[in-house]
């Protein structure tokens, strides 16, 4: 009996990734927003994809982000001081509304190392001996997240989540993307005795794309009824471990 189960669980995931192999093609969405003075958020809108020309394959999105920062120190200490300053903004993005969280954070930032820094000098002016200004430093970052990487049974929930299964007939459906920039910037010295100052703008751009099949469009499970199809084939196999051979 569970073997006859097991069997059918199988065949059923089958007929669901049934498609036609008449070609691939890809559709790519990208925005971006300009520098910003941390913390900042934003949103855009992302175009869901037109269930009508193909079947969804997978879904890609790619964050990239940069800063342009300004930062000093100023050693406190009586003795020397070996100081690091560390100016960085944590870009956060998600996109909204799918049935498994879609999201990704990157942190560009610029790191400084200052050694044998001379003790305090008398000013908390960040210049003189014992301090330093620091104009103009950059960072970049970049990191991608696609629907390949889940689970086979995971991706099969969220996919459905990023198609207008009805296409232009009445308008793409959207999904928001929410971006949101913090800054992440601390500066660490060995005497315990550092003053720091940052000042940090961020900004950040996207990329989503739709790999799809083209030509006969397979059917495509809503993400709730998939679920429950998968809890009831889970009870039934629980079912016949429990029966006799």
């Amino acid at each position: 009996m569970k073997k006859l189960i097991l069997i059918s669980f199988g065949i059923s995931l089958s007929m669901m990734a049934g498609m036609s192999a008449e070609g691939f093609d890809q559709i790519t969405q990208n925005g971006s927003f300009s520098l910003q003075s941390t913390n900042w958020n934003s949103t855009a809108a992302l175009d869901k994809f037109d269930g009508t020309v193909g079947t969804l394959l997978s879904v890609e999105l790619s964050l990239f982000g940069n800063i342009d920062a300004n930062a000093g120190y100023e050693n406190l200490a009586a003795v020397s001081n070996d100081i690091v300053l560390e100016s960085a903004a944590s870009i956060y993005g998600e996109v909204l509304g799918t049935s498994v969280p879609f999201d990704l954070t990157i942190t560009p930032n610029h790191l400084g190392t200052f050694n044998g820094v001379p003790s305090f000098d008398g000013t908390p002016d960040f210049s003189g001996t014992s301090g330093q200004l620091l104009l103009g430093l950059t960072g970049s970052a970049s990191d991608s997240l696609s629907t390949t990487s889940f689970h086979p049974v995971v991706e099969a929930i969220v996919l459905p989540n990023f198609i207008d299964a009805d296409g232009m007939a009445g308008g793409l459906d959207t999904l928001m993307l929410e971006i949101e920039a913090s800054g992440s910037s601390h500066a660490t010295d060995f005497q315990g005795n550092v003053a720091s100052m940052f000042q940090t703008t961020a900004a950040a751009s996207y990329e989503l794309i739709y790999t799809y099949e083209t030509g006969e469009v397979s059917a495509v499970p809503e993400p709730g009824a998939l679920l429950l199809a998968l809890l009831g084939l889970a009870l039934l196999v629980g079912r016949g471990a429990l029966l006799p051979r």
